[in-house]
Order: structure tokens, then sequence, then C-alpha cells
């Protein structure tokens, strides 16, 4: 025998019912039973993202929690950023055992200044009817320090500025920020402006030293950020060379020497010179054809006429931005015979020493020479070395200087007054004297050490490291 029951619509009334069929043939036998449990696959009533809709910091960790109820079997819970599913979160669907009618996902996504504004949804669905799901959406806000760039003012990408001396430019700082930005700050060369507090910056009257890179900083309640800088190259007309500005040059009756002028330039190409002659008689221009240049170097070839002619030498020079304002002055002089070396030092500790310092060189290239002189033996009692300022002594032995009172036992020649006596013999008495020499001749006076006694560190030849010039 079989029996049936027939169900019209079935609704979420039917969800965990029970249904027992009963059978029985007599009332002398106990009635058959059956009981039958109904599977009802539901849909999703309700989906909702309850974590409160806060403020959120960007790179924390920010779990959010949806909860859906009504469906059967669970809901499947999928998260999405602006449309798109979150695959890389971390994502936690947990089911009441006690109701498998709720579902229950949490979100865990560190959130960026640029998630701020996005639509983050929630969604729900039962793999049994397909074309149905639930959803629940927010905005979400972003809570970030200054996103901070600069630019010019009339907002050209370039972040390479050139402009000419005298010329302005502002810069613009842009920051996007939540909270808003409270304060801003400008820095050059990594180095905080004082005075400057504001989103924009002017610069006027520009000058050379007004070059470098600008950077700017916002500040809120989450920090302070810095831009990147942007480069503001200043072009300027030519100028001499720092420490070139005006030079003493020693010059000998026809004897041709080159006079070189360094200027400092921007842009640095298409540089072009003339020199001028200036003497006691008349000003006149150097013709090009004397005029050798090269990038930012200028050179001629000057040949005094008249020893004693005070001739003045102007360099000018010239570039996109405009003329040489101040010319470079080479003042041709007279050569004279270099300045005697003065608070010249002796030590005598693991060696003899002499350190001097430099007189004038006349004009010309000088180097320095000293006279060995004597190697007597010591006397019984005796200082180890007195020194005496230059002096003049006549006497015709040595034949470089008049200062010497017997014949020169060696000569040593120094770029630089600094000597090192490594070839003297231990305990003997030697006179020392030290002088400067150009193409023009010898110092007047030398600076004499007289009585110096060798001390027992002091080398026997053969000699050590100095250049050393014997005389046979």
């Amino acid at each position: 025998m079989v029996n049936q029951l027939f169900l019209g619509t079935v609704t979420r009334e039917l969800y965990g019912a029970k249904f027992r069929c009963k059978a029985a043939v007599s009332k002398l036998i106990s009635p058959l039973s059956k009981e039958v449990s109904i599977q009802v696959h539901l849909k999703p009533l309700r989906v909702k993202i309850v974590t409160p809709n806060e403020l959120l910091n960007a790179k924390q960790a920010v779990p959010i929690r949806c909860n859906v109820w009504g469906s059967f079997p669970a809901a499947k819970i999928v998260w999405l950023l602006d449309g798109e599913p979150l695959r890389s979160a971390d994502i936690t669907v947990h089911s009441e055992n006690n109701d498998a009618n709720f579902t229950s996902s949490i979100l865990t996504m560190v959130v960026s200044p640029g998630n701020d504004g996005s639509e983050l949804t929630c969604r729900a669905s039962n793999p049994w009817f397909s074309n149905f799901s639930l959803e629940d959406k927010r905005i979400i806000n972003v809570a970030y320090q200054p996103v901070v760039s600069v630019h010019l003012a009339n907002e050209d990408p370039s972040r390479v500025i050139t402009r000419s001396e005298g010329a302005n430019v502002t810069l613009k700082c842009r920051a996007d920020a939540r909270p808003p930005v409270t304060s801003f700050s400008w820095y050059k060369n990594n180095m905080r402006m004082s005075g400057e507090s504001g989103e924009t910056l002017h610069l006027t009257q520009l000058e050379r030293e007004s070059a470098g890179g600008y950077a700017c900083a916002a500040t809120n309640e989450e920090g302070e950020s810095r831009s990147s800088s942007i480069t503001l190259k200043i072009q300027f007309a030519p100028r001499c060379k720092p420490g070139t500005e005006q030079q003493t040059i020693g010059s000998l009756s026809m004897q041709s020497q080159v006079v070189k002028c360094e200027v400092d330039a921007d842009p640095p190409d298409g540089v072009r010179f003339s020199w001028t002659y200036n003497s006691t008689r008349n000003v006149s221009p150097v013709l090009n054809s004397r005029i050798s240049s090269h990038g930012l170097v200028s050179t001629i070839n000057y040949l005094p006429q008249i020893d004693a002619e005070l001739v003045t030498l102007q360099c000018w020079a010239v570039n996109s931005v405009g003329r040489q304002m101040v010319p470079c002055l080479f003042h041709i002089l007279p050569a004279k015979t270099p300045e005697t070396p003065r608070n010249c030092e002796l030590h005598n500790d693991t060696e003899l020493e002499v350190v001097c310092q430099a007189g004038s060189d006349g004009g010309l290239v000088q180097h320095f020479l000293m006279e060995v002189i004597g190697g007597a033996p010591p006397p019984m009692f005796s200082l180890d070395y007195t020194r005496s300022p230059p002096t003049e002594i006549d006497n015709e032995i040595s034949t470089m200087n008049d200062q010497a009172t017997l014949a020169p036992l060696f000569r040593i020649t120094q770029n630089e007054p600094h000597f090192k006596l490594h070839s003297l013999e231990p305990g003997r008495i030697y006179q020392l004297l030290v002088y400067a020499v150009n193409a023009k001749g010898k110092s007047e006076s030398a600076y004499v050490f007289d009585n110096v006694r060798a001390g027992s560190a002091a080398l026997i030849p053969p000699y050590g490291k100095c250049p050393i010039h014997l005389l046979l």
C-alpha cells in the first residue's frame, strides 16, 4: 500500500519541519509510523556590515564584520572593494552551530590613503540560487598623513626649473590629507627655510645662490610628510672664477707669457671672450687672432716691450644671459726677485727639519733652496743651534748667497719651503741658509741658522730621499 502527500508551494515555514506517516491495519496490531524531515534550501534574508563606520587609520590592520541571516545552507560571503573582489585580504567565515541560518564573515584589511572614499561591499549568496544575492555597502573613510608634492604655481609638471638671474618664480605645495592640513613648511637643500609657512613660496629677484632643491612639508593630526624636491637652476652671465677677480703677474722684458682668464657661467656653452689692453699710454682691444678660447677659459700671449711698463689686461665674457658686469683684471708689473722666506722653524727631534713661510714670489713662479755649510767638530760647550733673522754678511765663498762662511757642502731644492736633512754627520756643527729663487733671481738675503748641531738620529751617507745637488 502506498500513500503519497503532495505539498504545493514550499515556504520558509517548512524549514526544519518533520512529517510522520502512520499506517494501521487493525486495532489488534499497533500502527507503524515513519518520520520524514524536510530539508528546505533558503535564500539569505538579510546582510549587514555591523562594524561601526568610523574613520580608519591608514597602514593599520582593521577588522570589519558582516553578518548574514536566513540562508540554508550557510551563505557564501564575498567582499568587494570598488566592485573588485578582495583576494589578498584576510577573511574568516563563521556559522553558528545552533543556528544554521546565521553566517558571519570578518574582513581584516590594511587600508591606504588611496582607499579613502572607496565603496566596500559585503555580498551574500546561496549556491542553490544562482541568480540571487544580497549586498550591504558602505563608503570607507581613511585618516592618513598628507600626501605632498611641490610644483610651479602654473601647474607645470617639470621637476627641473630654469630661470635667469633677476627673475621671479612661485612654487606651490599640494597636499592631500584627512584630516585637513594644519600647517606647511618649506625646505631648501634639506634645510628648513625660516619664515616660510604658507602653501605657496614666492622667490623674487633670483640670484645665483637661489639655485637648489626645494621641497615642502605638510602636517595634520596623523603626522608630517615631505615632498620630493623640485630643482631650481639659475642661469647667469659670466663672472670671474672665485679667487681670480684680480691677479698680479710679474713680467720680464721681451719674454712672452701666457695670461689665463677663467669664468663661471650658465649656460656654459657659447661663451665668447674679449680682452682690452690698458697701459699708461692708451686703452685698446686685443686682436682676436691673439686670443685663444675654449669653454670657460681664454688665454692670450703677452709680450712685454718695456721692463718698467705698467699694464692692466681686462678679460670680458658674454653668454646668452648677458655680458659680464665686472671684468677680470690682470695687473702686469715688472717682475722682482722673491722675498726671503720668513718665520723659519728648525726641529731637531729624530731628524733635522726646517719649515718656513713663503714670502712674495715677485710675480713669478718661485722655488726654495737650502745651502748646508760647515760640518766642523763641535766646541766643548755649545747650544744645539742659534737662529738669526736675515743678515747682510759680505762673503763671497758661497756662489749662491753672500751670507755663508764656507763653501756649501750641498744644496737642496724644494717647491715648498720645507726641508728634511738626512745626510748630516751626527755631532757636527753646520750652518743652514734658506732663500727663494725665481726667474728674476734670488732673494736679497737668506734666512740663516748658525751653529746647528746634527743630532744622533741624523743619517750618515748614503743620503735620504730629499733632492740633493752636490757641489763638486
